[in-house]
């Protein structure tokens, strides 16, 4: 029954991340002809019970974000 359950969850999840690919792409390609750069942003954050995990998304702010909001809390915190 367990088998069943999890042949079933992760042949939903795939035909899931197939729909969602084309809108992935598309995105993805809007997100570089508007600043061109990388398109995922990978960050490192603490998961369940303290263990970290890498975080992947499209990236949604300008390249060096990061840096950016360092300098202004050092200045105007």
């Amino acid at each position: 029954m367990i088998f069943l359950r999890r042949l079933v969850e992760t042949l939903m999840a795939m035909l899931l991340m197939m729909l969602a690919l084309p809108v992935l792409l598309m995105s993805a390609a809007v997100v570089f002809v508007v600043d061109p750069g990388p398109v995922f942003y990978r960050q490192s954050r603490e998961g369940l019970r303290g263990r970290p995990f890498r975080l992947v998304k499209l990236r949604t702010m300008v390249r060096g974000a990061d840096a950016r909001l360092a300098e202004l809390l050092a200045v105007d915190p």
